[in-house]
């Protein structure tokens, strides 16, 4: 049997150049077809000592044909698969059977250099005189990964910020509800962006956004989940065991940046927020629920001023927090009162009003779509189409 270039003794020049009878493809011009294929085909014995490496695999690996044969498969296998490797040679020699013969799956190789990549693997074997042969067909799909991996991203990411999108921020928040005992979820809407966008045109608010989510990832600790929701609006979500004044200290840090001045093609630039926060499981332990909570806190905010902190409350009016920046209205120790005592500001349990709470989400939907499509727009300003596709 003869597979890609082998490099063994016992095949002359003469011989693989030599053509079968009835005109059938020669050892040689089979060599070409494979090496062509970008195949690396790789044999060995029963010990799983390699007896044959063709030049395809010498390019995959990094590793000269006369440094591979006589070596151990092992040498394209990263350590943590190797006791299995092992165990798989011994049963098969022993008669038993294998899971990966004759099927194709993905798997991780090793190269020379130590770094690991992704292979497409197929592996068959056969007795030729009493002695048990293994072949390995690999294919380097390293590009093909980056090339998914670049789609999911653009499938997953706003393409103006970088930022996550609205589903993939929602199933990120989801993630860390099950796994952090609490999560306070920050809706941002830029007060003044319309104005700014309108007055000096799209791309100095395209690069304003652009500049507004760098500064977000700056001030964000490592377990932060940051979104771009639409517009102008933004979520945060922050995984915290902390107390009510540390929260108010990450609220602190938010409009303290977030009201520096931008300078964007020669244009210095301020922009004002108004933040809605929730806190799950204590509001809600759906992550669409608890976007939708903070989102309609952030409301309250935008409706009594803007440039304001809101914490949703059960029959959303929300509490303001008491914010240092200046500007952010009269009312900076409102609501802190309401909470004082509570880490969480009032768990509620799920037996104790839960009609009322199942009344104030029940109109919730509809609240919403009332305010996307009519009291915003008074509020605001309506979002430019441009905008709101971005």
């Amino acid at each position: 049997m003869y597979i890609g270039r082998v490099y063994q003794g016992r095949d002359s020049k003469a011989h693989r150049h030599k053509k079968n009878e009835g005109g059938s493809i020669s050892q040689a011009d089979h060599e070409k077809l494979t090496e062509a294929s970008g195949i690396g085909i790789v044999t060995s014995d029963a010990e799983g000592k390699i007896t044959s490496w063709n030049y395809a695999a010498e390019r995959m690996f990094g590793i000269q044909s006369s440094a591979a044969i006589g070596k151990s498969m092992e040498i394209i296998i990263p350590k943590r698969f190797r006791d299995a490797h092992r165990a798989g040679l011994r049963r098969v020699a022993g008669g038993g059977s294998s899971s990966l013969i004759g099927q194709t799956v993905e798997v991780m190789a090793i190269r020379a250099d130590g770094t690991e990549f992704p292979i497409i693997l197929s592996l068959a074997c056969w007795d030729s005189g009493g002695e048990m042969h293994f072949g390995a067909f690999m294919t380097d799909i390293t590009e093909r990964r980056a090339a998914e991996a670049k789609l999911e991203h653009r499938a997953t990411h706003d393409q103006l910020t970088r930022l996550l999108g609205q589903k993939a921020f929602e199933h990120e928040l989801a993630r860390s509800l099950e796994d952090s005992a609490c999560v306070a979820v920050f809706m941002i809407d830029l007060d003044n962006f319309k104005s700014i966008n309108d007055s000096l045109g799209h791309p100095v608010g395209d690069t304003l956004l652009q500049s507004f989510a760098l500064r977000l990832k700056a001030i964000a600790a490592p377990s932060w989940i940051i979104g771009r929701l639409g517009g102008d609006e933004f979520a945060i979500a922050v995984p915290t065991d902390a107390p009510l004044p540390d929260i108010q200290n990450t609220v602190d840090g938010l409009m303290r940046r977030i009201s520096k001045t931008f300078s964007v093609d020669g244009h210095r630039l301020q922009i004002f927020a108004s933040i809605g926060v929730a806190f799950g499981p204590t509001d809600s332990d759906n992550a669409e629920e608890l976007i939708a909570l903070a989102d309609r806190a952030m409301f309250q905010a935008k409706r009594s001023g803007g440039r304001k902190v809101k914490l949703f409350e059960i029959d959303g009016s929300g509490s303001s927090f008491a914010v240092a920046t200046s500007g952010i209205g009269p009312d900076r120790t409102c609501g802190i009162h309401a909470r004082a005592g509570n880490p969480l500001g009032g768990v509620r349990s799920r037996a104790m009003g839960i009609g009322r709470k199942l009344s104030s989400i029940g109109c919730l939907a509809q609240d919403r779509t009332e305010i996307t499509a009519h009291q915003r727009q008074s509020i605001r300003g309506a979002v430019p189409c441009s905008l709101a596709e971005r």
